[in-house]
């Protein structure tokens, strides 16, 4: 994790998450950050993610 400062002058936190692409756990990922998004009154874009492949 790390805090990355905007344009605009606001910070985002950058959070990794090593995972598959499967229904499953793209599932469990949604469900995740709508729970953290409840738990500390933040956004999740959910925009920034980058999936790669090995």
């Amino acid at each position: 994790m790390q805090i990355v400062a905007l344009d605009d002058g606001e910070v985002a936190a950058d959070i990794q998450r090593d995972q598959t692409t499967d229904t499953e756990a793209l599932e469990a990922l949604t469900v995740d950050a709508l729970r953290l998004e409840l738990r500390f009154s933040v956004r999740y874009d959910g925009w920034g993610t980058v999936a790669t492949a090995d």
